[in-house]
């Protein structure tokens, strides 16, 4: 009887950087949104992966890294009769790269089994996108943000009314990872000068990716 399951190893090979989790006797999937490696349905009475026993060196050997040692919980008491549900969030995943998940089960006298490995490849949750500022509007300080699904070189450019360069908050001089971004705007231009109050525009640039939004400044 196994007493609870834990996440093994990831490992690079053939184009596969194999990953943590799977549960003993259970169908590994791993939802792209979340990258969430999701261990489902244990019967002890059937498996329904394909086991093996291998020691910690052969894993190495391998090429297999553990993302956790913390145990995921088990049925109450260490054995269930009935179906048991097991999940781990991956969230040293890299959107594209496919994964496989191994699990492994430790009983109540340390003898360890692993279970899969089954294959999955997130997808990148993310859109480039240039969203709303706020507070809007806003004295003095307002928030502009943006995201990016790749590594892409973004500028960002504040104008007044009349269409002209107020301030420059991001150049493209180095690409910027894929992520979430935010900065803020203090209402002065280039020159470290307060603005005045009126209507003014931020133009974000990403890639092909282009797009304007309005800001009011209010004093």
């Amino acid at each position: 009887m196994h007493s609870a399951d834990e996440t093994h190893p990831r490992r690079r090979g053939d184009g596969l950087e194999r990953g943590p989790a799977h549960a003993a006797r259970s169908q590994a999937v791993k939802r792209a949104a979340e990258k969430l490696a999701k261990a489902g349905t244990a019967d002890s009475s059937l498996d329904t992966l394909s086991s093996t026993v291998l020691t910690p060196e052969e894993l190495q050997a391998l090429g297999y890294q553990r993302i956790t040692a913390r145990i995921i919980p088990g049925a109450k008491g260490g054995s269930s009769a009935s179906t048991q549900n097991y999940a781990f969030v991956d969230r040293s995943a890299t959107a594209g790269v496919a994964y496989e998940f191994l699990l492994e089960a430790v009983d109540f006298n340390g003898g360890k089994v692993q279970y899969g490995p089954r294959t999955a490849r997130p997808r990148n949750p993310l859109a480039t996108e240039l969203y709303s500022n706020y507070p809007n509007p806003f004295n003095p300080i307002t928030t502009l943000r943006f995201s990016l699904k790749e590594k892409l070189a973004v500028s960002l450019v504040v104008y007044d009314g009349r269409g002209r360069v107020v301030r420059t908050l991001v150049r493209p001089e180095k690409p910027m990872q894929a992520g979430k971004y935010r900065l803020q705007w203090d209402a002065k231009n280039d020159g470290g000068f307060e603005v005045p109050s009126g209507q003014y525009f931020y133009r974000f640039t990403a890639g092909r990716y282009v797009k304007t939004r309005k800001m009011i400044l209010v004093k």
